[in-house]
C-alpha cells in the first residue's frame, strides 16, 4: 500500500505526506488502495451478488458522519437470522472478534473481493507489442515498454479497457479503441477503432482513478463545471442509464430513466454530481439534467465516474458516453458515440471489469510505460 501511495499520490487525497507506520491502518486510506486494486461489488447483498466470507466491507458506523469509517472482514459465521458476522476490530476493549454489525443495521458503503488467482501468467509475464492504439489515424508508438501486472491507476483486476485519444487538449474528435486481457496477461486490441465526439472546448484533466487534476510532471488544463471540457485521466464505469424498461443484452447495471429524474450540476446543491429524483429530494436547482429527455442523446448513457471520492463542487459533474447529435457536433462535456457504436460498446463491457482511460494523443504516449498502457 506503500507503495502504491508513493506511485499515485492523487489517488489518495487523505494522505498528505506518507508515512509507512500509520498509512495502512486509515479506513480513508484504505479505501482507495481497494478501489484501485480488488473487484467491486455491490454495498448491499443481494441475489446475484451475495456476501461472501472473505469479502471485504467499508461501513458508515457514526451517523453524524457522512462516509465511509470502519472496516471489515465478512465472517463464516451467521447470526440467528442467518445474516453473516463482520470479523472487526471494535473500540470497546480493542478486541478483533466476529461481530454481528449487519444485523445491528451498520451501513455498508463499499464492498470488495480478492480476485480469484490464476496460474496462466505468473508475475511480470514478457509483453508482446501489438503496435498500441491507432484511432482516427494516429501514428504508430513502436514497441510497447515492459510493464508490470500492477502499473499505475490501472486495478490489477480489469480486464477491459476503452481507449479515448485526441490529437491534443484542444480537439473534440476522438478515436476510440477498445482492449481486453486475462487476468495478468497483456492488453489485446478488440475489435476496430470508431469515432466519437468530445466537449467543445476538448480534454481538461479531471477527477478519477488517476488522482485529482494532472499526474505528477504532467501539465494542461484542468476539467471545470460549465467549461465545455471532458475530463482527461482513468476513470471507473458505472450504471448505464436509458429510455427503455430492461437493459436487454446489456450485462451492466442498467436504470430505466423516468420523467422526475435529474443529474444535478449545481455546484451550490448538496446533490451536485448525483442523480436524484425531483419528486424525493422536493429540491429545486440552478442546473440540472433531464435524464429521460426529448430527444435520443440519452437513450443509453453510461456513467463515467468523474469527481465521485469525494464529489468536489465546480469539478464537473454528469459525465456519460451517450448517444451523439452526430459526428460534426460536439457535446457540453460527456463522449458521445453514433448509437449503434455505443450499443456495441455496452454489450461488450462487463461488470466491474472495465475502465476509461481518456487522454490527448501526446499524454498517452508519455504516461504508457508508467501506467502500463497497450
Amino acid at each position: 500500500m506503500h507503495e502504491d501511495i508513493v506511485r499515485a499520490p492523487k489517488a489518495y487525497p487523505s494522505v498528505s505526506v506518507p508515512n509507512t507506520n500509520i498509512d495502512h491502518r486509515r479506513v480513508k486510506s484504505l479505501l482507495p488502495y481497494f478501489q484501485r486494486h480488488f473487484e467491486a461489488h455491490s454495498a448491499a447483498s443481494t441475489a446475484s451478488d451475495p456476501y461472501r466470507p472473505g469479502d471485504i466491507v467499508f461501513m458508515d458506523t457514526f451517523r453524524n458522519r457522512s462516509g465511509a469509517e470502519h472496516v471489515g472482514i465478512v465472517s463464516d459465521q451467521r447470526n440467528a437470522a442467518g445474516v453473516p458476522l463482520i470479523i472487526n476490530n471494535w473500540t470497546d476493549g480493542t478486541v478483533t472478534s466476529d461481530m454481528d454489525l449487519l444485523g445491528w443495521g451498520v451501513p455498508v458503503t463499499h464492498r470488495f473481493r480478492v480476485p480469484a488467482l490464476t496460474s496462466e501468467a505468473g508475475p511480470n509475464p514478457p509483453r508482446a507489442s501489438d503496435g498500441g492504439p491507432n484511432p482516427a489515424g494516429a501514428s504508430q508508438a513502436g514497441p510497447t515498454p515492459p510493464r508490470s501486472n500492477d502499473a499505475g491507476p490501472i486495478p490489477a483486476h480489469v480486464t477491459q479497457l476503452v481507449v479515448v485519444l485526441t490529437a491534443d487538449f484542444a480537439d473534440w474528435r476522438a478515436g476510440v479503441q477498445r482492449y481486453e486481457r486475462k487476468p495478468g496477461a497483456p492488453f489485446r486490441r478488440v475489435g476496430s477503432p470508431v469515432l466519437a465526439v468530445l466537449g467543445g472546448a476538448g480534454y481538461g484533466w479531471g477527477d478519477g482513478l488517476h488522482g485529482r487534476g494532472a499526474p505528477a510532471g504532467r501539465q494542461g488544463p484542468l476539467k471545470r463545471e460549465g467549461d465545455l471540457r471532458s475530463p482527461a485521466g482513468v476513470f471507473a464505469l458505472g450504471t448505464v442509464h436509458g429510455y427503455a424498461a430492461s437493459a436487454g443484452s446489456l450485462r451492466l447495471p442498467y436504470r430505466q430513466a423516468t420523467a422526475d429524474q435529474r443529474c444535478v450540476d449545481d455546484p451550490g446543491s448538496a446533490f451536485y454530481n448525483q442523480i436524484v429524483s425531483v419528486t424525493e429530494t422536493g429540491e429545486r436547482w440552478r442546473s440540472a439534467e433531464h435524464m429521460l429527455r426529448d430527444d435520443a442523446l440519452y437513450e443509453l448513457a453510461l456513467d463515467i465516474e468523474h469527481n465521485r471520492s469525494p464529489v468536489t463542487p465546480g469539478d464537473g459533474s454528469c459525465i456519460f458516453a451517450h448517444v451523439w447529435s452526430g459526428p460534426d457536433v460536439p457535446v457540453t462535456g460527456c463522449t458521445a458515440f453514433a448509437k449503434r457504436d455505443l450499443r456495441s460498446l455496452l454489450e461488450w463491457l462487463k461488470p466491474r471489469a472495465a475502465v476509461w482511460v481518456a487522454l490527448p494523443r501526446a499524454e498517452y504516449l508519455a504516461l504508457r510505460a508508467e501506467w502500463g498502457l497497450p
